[in-house]
């Protein structure tokens, strides 16, 4: 075997790539300064503080997920041993995209937990100085609390309020990002994946935490709530969607942009509460939607009811029965015209309660509910906001039906307690008239 050749500079240099080949190095810092490009900052010599931090960053590009660790754990204690701003706000610059890209790609927890952290210490130590660069900051670090990873969610959330500590510090930096907020959603809006539709979300999300406003976002937060709701195979997006609709139409959304969703929501069974406190919030609201649109969330109710005979989800059970009552009310209250709409209900409800099987734990429940609205609609009656329907007949009915229940029954203590409760009920009636 040959001997090789003694290395050569000229040799090393053909070695580099292409934009590193011209010039002479005579520092660590002329390297560094190649690599980020050249920029008014760096006229003087960059300190070595920075120079450091640099090339950590730097190693945040390598393939090796455990090189990446290493060097994302060393920039962390590196950043959080500053105690005064550092000389020059290039770093942070030069982080910017790093994070950004860090944030999407890097498929490891600590890298992105670490890199929030990093951000947010930045910020602490820079403070206004770093305004411009906020605006690319920003709307990833919010989109950061939907991150698939708990800890990484909680640490987006902690680290911006470690870096806007006061309410109102957080809700001027919101508003001072908007525009590039709202580019964001557009943009990850475009893209079919549940992943990052979540990441919009949270966005969305995070105006109604921190800012409790959505002024700006009229158009583009109902788009993100729609699309997340749409998810097929996602039950907790879903949900999540359900959630941040919920508080648009709490924090003065216009409830038509939601309507639509709200009333489709019940039909999933997966999204226990959720859809029937997203349904509740719109109708308590906007009582126009009731009065002009209670036949539309008839089917809607009636469908949810009849599932309830047969599912074996306690939660969703649970979640439709305890919704009912206030359903029921509130489109009494805002609608005289509603009465028909409310007589379907209290018989669908009966149907289900009649169908359900008496030894399942949930018949009770179904039996009180169905008593509670059907003392709610004499009650309702007796004041004159059931027009051209007299609930007492269906009152009877629910009385016959549970007193005819066998008495080996493990509900039967159930069904007698609901058929003494339906008969006070139209007791209380006939003494009134």
């Amino acid at each position: 075997m040959g001997k090789k050749p003694a290395a050569s500079s000229a040799g090393s240099a053909a070695l580099l790539p292409e934009h590193l080949r011209s010039g002479v190095f005579t520092s660590l810092s002329d390297i560094t300064r190649k690599v980020i490009g050249d920029d008014e900052d760096l006229a003087d010599e960059l300190d070595d503080w920075t120079t450091s931090a640099l090339q950590m960053a730097q190693r945040l590009k390598k393939k090796d997920e455990a090189t990446r660790t290493r060097a994302i754990s060393e920039l962390r204690a590196h950043v959080e041993s500053r105690k005064d701003p550092p000389p020059s706000i290039q770093f942070m610059k030069s982080f910017e995209s790093i994070f950004r890209r860090t944030m999407i790609n890097d498929p490891a927890a600590a890298v992105r937990r670490d890199a929030l952290v990093i951000v947010s210490k930045l910020v602490q130590l820079h403070k206004k100085a770093v305004a411009k660069i906020l605006k690319g900051l920003v709307p990833t670090w919010l989109a950061a609390r939907g991150d698939q990873s708990v800890e990484v969610s909680t640490v987006a959330k902690s680290s911006f309020k470690e870096a806007f500590p006061s309410p109102s510090a957080r809700s001027k930096a919101l508003t001072f990002v908007q525009a590039e907020s709202n580019k964001f959603l557009e943009d990850e809006m475009k893209a079919n994946e549940d992943r990052r539709t979540a990441r919009a979300l949270a966005v969305a999300n995070a105006y109604l935490d921190d800012r409790h406003s959505i002024e700006g976002l009229e158009e583009s937060m109902p788009s993100v709530i729609r699309k997340a709701a749409r998810s097929k195979k996602n039950d907790g997006l879903r949900r999540t969607a359900y959630q941040v609709a919920r508080r648009w139409v709490e924090e003065g959304g216009p409830s038509g942009k939601i309507f639509l969703l709200a009333k489709e929501s019940i039909l999933d069974p997966l999204a226990r509460s959720d859809s029937w406190e997203l349904l509740l919030s719109v109708i308590k609201t906007d009582p126009r939607i009731v009065k002009e649109e209670h036949q539309q969330i008839l089917p809607g109710v009636q469908s949810a009811l009849k599932r309830t005979a047969t599912s074996d989800d306690a939660e969703d059970v649970s979640a439709i029965c305890l919704s009912m009552l206030p359903v029921l009310n509130i489109l009494i209250e805002s609608s005289p015209e509603s009465g028909v709409a409310a007589m379907c209900i209290l018989e669908t409800l009966l149907d289900s309660s009649e169908k359900i099987n008496t030894k399942s734990p949930r018949a009770g429940l179904l039996f009180e509910t169905n008593c509670e609205c059907c003392t709610l609609a004499v009650m309702q009656s007796q004041k004159g906001r059931l027009r051209d329907v007299d609930p007492t007949e269906h009152v009877l009915k629910s009385i016959s039906s549970y007193l005819s229940l066998e008495s080996g029954h493990t509900n039967m203590q159930s069904a007698g307690k609901a058929a003494s409760m339906l008969y006070s009920a139209v007791a209380s009636r006939d003494q009134v008239s």
